[in-house]
């Protein structure tokens, strides 16, 4: 049998389900069989006797789908469900981080592009992770939609980091602070008196060790 193909769009200011279910992909057997409970199973972990009725408020329907409650219907979903708990899983990557060295290029030469006052400590950073083999930025100088804020770098799917140098307006990181975090994203502040080392084993979730 061909295998399936799952193709997953990564939303800025969320909470990075998919990218953790990928991460760790021990959990996609448990959500499975979760959601089969939920669906086909009573409170005890017994299955139900067919046939179901589409849904109720105990296991599919919430005031929060109330508009689709006509579409929601249990019994089209079983056959798949059960197909899911027997899959084999297994996650492809690009192999060996082939393209590590060319997107830290690619990283400087936007840093390079355009210099300010910060970039010395954004080429420090990341160099630092560069040569320490951990994972790299998205993006470099980063402009979050909807948000009128240009973080110095992005980690998808919603970590904004800043370096603070000594010319760096307190006032107006505060305010970009407060805008993001509103939007769902997270803030990384590394102030140039802070060591990168410190900085980064603070966040060991996203500055990961790839090589």
């Amino acid at each position: 049998h061909s295998p399936n193909i799952l193709i997953y769009e990564s939303a800025e200011g969320s909470a990075g389900i998919l990218c953790r279910l990928l991460e760790n992909s021990q959990l996609i057997p448990a959500i499975l069989q979760k959601a089969y409970q939920i669906c086909f199973c009573d409170e005890k972990g017994n299955e139900l006797p067919t046939p179901l009725i589409p849904a109720t408020y105990n296991d599919l329907l919430s005031y929060y789908n109330q508009r689709f409650h006509h579409q929601i219907d249990r019994n089209l979903i079983r056959d798949s469900l059960s197909l899911l708990h027997q899959a084999k899983l297994q996650i492809l990557t690009q192999p060996a981080f082939s393209q590590y060295d060319e997107h830290y290029q690619s990283l400087l030469r936007v840093i390079n592009s355009n210099s300010n006052s910060n970039t010395q400590l954004e080429k420090k950073l990341i160099e630092y992770l560069y040569s320490n083999g951990l994972k790299l930025p998205n993006f470099a100088r980063y402009k979050v939609l909807n948000c009128n804020v240009e973080s110095d770098f992005f980690y998808e799917p919603n970590v904004c980091i800043f370096c603070k140098g000594p010319d760096f307006q307190e006032h107006d990181l505060k305010i970009s602070t407060s805008m993001l975090k509103k939007k769902g994203y997270q803030v990384l502040v590394w102030n140039y008196q802070e060591s990168l080392e410190d900085f980064v084993a603070q966040r060991a979730d996203v500055f990961i060790k790839v090589k």
